[in-house]
This record gives structure tokens, C-alpha cells and sequence, in this order.
């Protein structure tokens, strides 16, 4: 079986679930390359952000990553006030989080920037995902979350990322996975070890996200990015 998904921390416990299941994976180094190499190639099942899911076969779990509130790894940086932006630098590595900011934007929720991948002179911010944001949140004077905005203004769970399997039978067995899934300390150690985090920070980080989603909070992010990714 072909299982692919995105090498970041948030997505290590999914990592360490297919493991206990015996199930090999291939990893990706960020979110947009394992949708290129999805694309590209025969999966059966693959983490994907869910703005680059197109309509068409498989089934979409409702496992994933998402956000119920602040997590610091979605973040828009600055060293001047938000307001004073004219321009936002985005992550190129990043997806959903890109169609959320653009979202934001039109429902009055942030201010109107022009949006790009190249850096401009200030005033600007910048948009990180990930370990890099999590590394940078404290840097920066000025830091929005933008998960925390968003579900604050909507009362829904964020989704970034599914799962999707290309058929019934590969749906099933993976929801059993991660139905068993099961968070423990020696998890959180092995994951601070490799992404460069103390064991506190990881533990903090993991509590603030959510991993089995609602259904009707997928289907309403999906038609969101549908319009803005």
C-alpha cells in the first residue's frame, strides 16, 4: 500500500500510528510537494491539504489536522502594526493556510495586502506554517494567529489537511488506525528530539490541535478554499 503524508510536526503522530499498524509511508518535506507527487503518481491513501483536493474518486476521512484556537504554527509575522502592511509575503510551502489568509481578507477579518511569494520592502508581514512559525513566533514583535482568528469569528474547526484513500476498503483500514491512535510520552520525546523542540513544547502544541474532524467543518472549509486556493 502507497501511504504518503507531509513531514511536519503536527503530522508525526499519524507517522508513528502507521508504524504500530506495520504500514510503510513515503514522506514529503512540505504539503505542496506531497500534493505534486500525489498528482503525479498511484497512492492509496495520502495527507493532503485539503485546498488542493479537487472533486473527483476517493473518499475524504474525516481525520486530518485541524485547529480549535491558537496553535502557532499558522502566523502572520511583522516588525510593524498589521495595519501598516501594504504587502504579505506568504509561505511558498503552504496551501490552505494561503486560501484561509485570502478568505480573511474579503470577509473584513484582516486587512486587504497584496499577496506574494517574493519579499518586498517594509512595510510588509509574513505568512509561516509549521515548525518555521513555531520557531519564529517570538522573534517578531507583532504576530497574528490566524487559526485563533478564524475560528473565533466563525465558531468552526479549522481544517488544514485530510486524509484521503482511494478506496472503501483503504478508508476502513485506516480509520481503525487512527481510531487506536493514542498519544503517549515517548511519542512526544522522539517528536522533540527530531523536530528541535522541548518535550513541553510539543506536548502544548499537540493538545491545541485536532485530529479527528467534523464532517460538516470539512465540507464547509472545502467549499472556502475551493473559492480562494
Amino acid at each position: 500500500m502507497r501511504i504518503g503524508l507531509f513531514d511536519f510536526l503536527n503530522a508525526y503522530p499519524y507517522q508513528r500510528a502507521l508504524q504500530q499498524q506495520g504500514l510503510e509511508y513515503t514522506l514529503f518535506s512540505h504539503p505542496r510537494l506531497g500534493t505534486a507527487a500525489w498528482q503525479a503518481g498511484s497512492w492509496e491513501a495520502f495527507l493532503l491539504p485539503l485546498a488542493a483536493i479537487p472533486r473527483g474518486p476517493g473518499y475524504l476521512l474525516p481525520w486530518g489536522i485541524g485547529a480549535n484556537g491558537p496553535v502557532g504554527s499558522v502566523l502572520l509575522l511583522g516588525t510593524d502594526p498589521p495595519h501598516t502592511w501594504q504587502y504579505l509575503q506568504v509561505d511558498a510551502r503552504s496551501t490552505s493556510s494561503v486560501a484561509l489568509v485570502r478568505w480573511a481578507m474579503q470577509k473584513g477579518l484582516l486587512p486587504i495586502w497584496e499577496v506574494g511569494t517574493a519579499p518586498k520592502p517594509r512595510p510588509s508581514g509574513q505568512l509561516w506554517i509549521g515548525e518555521a512559525a513555531l520557531r519564529r513566533r517570538s522573534i517578531y514583535p507583532y504576530s497574528l494567529d490566524v487559526a485563533e482568528l478564524v475560528q473565533n469569528a466563525t465558531g468552526r474547526t479549522v481544517v488544514f489537511a485530510v486524509w484521503w484513500a482511494r478506496t472503501r476498503q483503504v478508508a476502513v483500514r485506516l480509520t481503525r488506525a487512527w481510531r487506536r491512535m493514542c498519544i503517549t510520552p515517548d511519542w512526544v520525546e522522539a517528536a522533540a528530539q527530531r523536530y528541535g523542540f522541548s518535550a513541553l513544547e510539543v506536548e502544548r502544541y499537540w493538545r491545541q490541535l485536532r485530529y479527528r474532524l467534523p464532517r460538516l467543518d470539512i465540507q464547509y472549509w472545502r467549499r472556502v478554499y475551493r473559492q480562494f486556493g
